[in-house]
């Protein structure tokens, strides 16, 4: 034949290997975030596998500017400010090669905050107590965080910073005890506490309370319960008595309300009675002030036991007479009447022999 064909394939021989070892290149990007308020950088990552340490080295030109950011160095990581950028991996020793792509054109985006302002105002966190009873929660016990972009929070008990939590911006249940509460502001802010714009984090320490023992706004009342044992009242019902404070000055005041516990029976609800009738067991009293704007500057809640008799009640053996019981009881009443007609046959006796004398004498 006077003509041949061949099929060729034409490679980019940037991509070819030396005459030696062969190593992997890579690299990507991380958007830019606020690090002042004037200023934005991302981050170049670097490919460099943990067994071809400093086998690599990359250059990154700027492709807006041509700016040479770094030349021929083996960094894992590159800060630079937002733009399009060119990343060129060779490898150190001559005659070793890339076996992977050894060019990447990274674009930088820039933060979605614009960064003008690096301040967060945050306000004070505070911990529930009689002093700021408010009506945006029903809770009895909180922590309150000012919701505020770019800042999160965390809480642990005092002392103890490996029990921490994330804490949500607003009202949070917490057991009362004393807290300490985190705010850390997001990568480019700083926080702005009472004037203070120096830090990234802050710190506070709250004290949480049982607000349910916490005063109205109106008067104070004094609340309290106890419990009287029980004793028989009948051979077959035994009761005990619950007590129920009523300061003299204060009469009309508080209520009680009472609930067994065991049953969920109200006994008595929102009665001014100073003292109920009970069968052993166990309850819970609770006080309320009469007018709504009043409270209570006790504790509010009460929970007792009414114990029940030492014997139980049955039909009496006890014999009034003697204050002795059963046959010895008997036996001191028969001892008893034995004497009493020993008595009189003795004053029989004596009257007779009187008589007799008296007749002897009068003959």
């Amino acid at each position: 034949s006077t003509t041949a064909h061949w099929s060729v394939t034409v490679a980019d021989t940037s991509f070819c290997l030396g005459t030696g070892a062969s190593w992997h290149a890579g690299a990507s990007a991380d958007p830019a975030v606020c690090v002042s308020n004037t200023s934005q950088l991302g981050t170049i990552q670097l490919t460099h596998l943990a067994s071809e340490i400093g086998e690599v080295d990359y250059t990154i030109t700027n492709t807006t500017t041509n700016a040479v950011i770094q030349a021929g160095s083996d960094a894992t990581s590159v800060k630079v400010g937002p733009g399009d950028y060119v990343v060129t991996a060779a490898t150190v020793k001559q005659g070793d090669g890339i076996s992977t792509a050894s060019t990447f054109n990274l674009t930088i985006a820039a933060a979605v905050a614009n960064c003008t302002v690096s301040t967060a105002l945050v306000g004070d966190p505070s911990g529930s107590s009689c002093d700021n009873l408010t009506s945006d929660t029903t809770l009895l016990s909180w922590v309150h965080v000012e919701g505020v972009e770019h800042v999160s929070y965390r809480i642990f008990p005092a002392g103890d910073p490996s029990a921490s939590t994330a804490l949500a911006a607003g009202y949070t249940s917490e057991l009362p005890g004393d807290y300490t509460v985190v705010a850390t502001a997001d990568d480019g802010y700083t926080l702005d506490v009472a004037g203070d714009r120096s830090s990234t984090t802050a710190h506070w320490g709250v004290t949480v309370a049982d607000t349910s023992f916490c005063l109205g706004t109106g008067a104070a009342w004094h609340a309290g319960a106890s419990a009287d044992p029980a004793v028989c009242v009948s051979s077959t019902s035994q009761l005990g008595t619950i007590q129920l404070t009523h300061l003299a000055s204060e009469i009309g005041e508080v209520t009680y309300t009472i609930t067994n516990s065991a049953t969920n029976a109200v006994i008595q609800a929102g009665s001014s009675a100073t003292s109920v009738k009970v069968e052993p067991g166990t309850y819970v009293v609770t006080a309320a002030a009469v007018t709504s704007d009043d409270g209570i500057s006790t504790a509010s809640t009460f929970n007792l036991v009414i114990d029940a008799a030492a014997a139980a009640c049955g039909t009496l053996s006890v014999l009034a007479f003697t204050g002795m019981s059963s046959s010895v009881g008997l036996l001191g009443l028969l001892l008893a009447g034995g004497m009493l007609f020993l008595g009189l046959a003795t004053v029989f006796i004596r009257l007779a022999s009187r008589r007799s004398t008296n007749r002897r004498s009068t003959t």
